[in-house]
């Protein structure tokens, strides 16, 4: 080959001289493939670690057209490179995973909620993506990467629900609104219908949420901002007309 170069390397050289060399021989192709290591116990800074040349590892004596691609994989051995904390699981809380990231460095973190309703695993974490890719959580596994490679942690969050209770007890419209309310609803109104029995005045007639009979309701565990509304009996202007007869009467006799 017309093109061919015996390129004179010594090993393990700087990935700067390497590469230069290459470029000088009439190489033209060439990528630089960084192994990250932290900075920590590491003396292997932009030291060269392989040399491929085509398809071919690169090997003193041989010639090589400049026509093929060249890759230099090397070691990157910075402050910057940050080593994935191996004790992460599914099992951890979103602070715990929080705190386990920041302490080993990381700075690009971004906490997206995902709604579940399984009140045991609020803000118990789901996923976490590196760079767009997951990580196999509970898997022993040593990954360095830069600090500030987007990290998104996704988490189980209850906080739109609410927990209906198993029954109603309460008598009173005031207790029943009570129940709700405390229960953490948010949307929780009265609705009165008129009756001539006095004897019914301030009974409930039933519990509707998001127009169905609260009896109904298999899933006890629905979105705190569901329409509640509480239907009664209200007999006010019976009472009031009974009020005024017994007066007039009271006022003929």
């Amino acid at each position: 080959m017309k093109d061919a170069m015996e390129p004179q390397l010594t090993e393990n050289g700087n990935i700067k001289d390497v590469e230069k060399e290459f470029i000088q021989l009439g190489f033209e192709n060439i990528t630089l493939t960084p192994i990250l290591l932290v900075a920590e116990g590491n003396e292997k800074k932009d030291i060269v670690d392989s040399i491929k040349i085509g398809s071919y590892g690169y090997q003193l004596g041989y010639f090589y057209s400049k026509s093929l691609p060249v890759t230099l994989t090397y070691f990157d051995v910075s402050n910057d490179n940050v080593k994935i904390p191996e004790n992460m699981s599914k099992g951890s809380s979103k602070s715990e995973i929080e705190k386990q990231l920041k302490s080993a460095g990381f700075v690009n973190i971004t906490l997206t909620p995902k709604a579940d309703k399984d009140k045991t695993m609020h803000e118990k974490i789901q996923s976490i993506m590196l760079d767009g890719k997951e990580l196999k959580l509970d898997t022993k596994q040593e990954i360095v990467v830069k600090k500030n490679v987007p990290i998104t942690v996704t988490y189980s969050d209850f906080s739109s629900f609410a927990e209906l209770p198993n029954a109603i007890s309460t008598t009173t419209v005031s207790d029943t609104k009570k129940l709700f309310t405390d229960g953490g609803f948010s949307q929780v109104s009265e609705q009165a219908t008129e009756t001539n029995d006095i004897s019914k005045n301030g009974q409930m007639i039933a519990v509707e949420i998001d127009g169905k009979d609260f009896n109904s309701i298999n899933d006890k565990v629905i979105t705190k901002n569901s329409k509640v509304i509480i239907k009664y009996w209200n007999a006010e202007k019976a009472i009031a007309e009974k009020a005024r007869k017994e007066e007039e009467a009271r006022l003929a006799a």
